[in-house]
């Protein structure tokens, strides 16, 4: 059998499908769970019955929120979603946003409505991106969370600071 890393989301999805189902002649019948078809293998997967939860994370992240600084909390959120099998991405990160975002909240404080919550997101996406490309992945790769792409003026005014530093 061959082995597909975690980190290649699509491949190891489809891997998992395909160990537990026998002779799909579709990739979209393989995608298909109790007659529902499902946009992604890790969609079909998750409601196949495949995956386990993540009860263990949200744990972890938990405790960890209680005791250290949101830059601490946002390097162990990196560690987790790159080096462990985390099925809803998306959900941890709405369950600990706050946590994670704590000191641009704080940094933001002045700033109202919309503008505050789009810097916020921005500068925790951005961190959080670095982190990821340290190793090995970005925020790209998991669809579940929020996109730097979705904030293009932040993004060109993160890089002419960048460039006039």
């Amino acid at each position: 059998m061959i082995h597909v890393s975690p980190r290649d989301m699509q491949r190891f999805y489809m891997r998992v499908l395909l160990c537990h189902r026998k002779g799909p002649t579709s990739f979209e019948i393989l995608r298909t769970v109790d007659g529902v078809p499902y946009d992604s293998y890790r969609e079909a997967a998750l409601h196949a019955g495949y995956l386990e939860d993540d009860s263990e994370w949200v744990a972890c992240m938990t405790e960890v929120s209680q005791l250290r600084m949101p830059y601490q909390l946002r390097q162990l959120f990196a560690t987790i979603i790159v080096y462990s099998q985390v099925v809803e991405v998306g959900d941890l990160w709405e369950r600990f946003y706050d946590n994670l975002s704590l000191d641009f909240s704080y940094t933001y404080r002045s700033l109202e409505g919309n503008a505050k919550e789009e810097m916020v997101t921005f500068h925790t996406l951005k961190i959080l991106n670095n982190l990821l490309l340290a190793n090995g992945s970005a925020v790209a790769h998991f669809e579940d969370l929020p996109q730097l792409c979705e904030y293009p003026h932040l993004v060109l005014d993160s890089l002419l600071q960048m460039i006039s530093h």
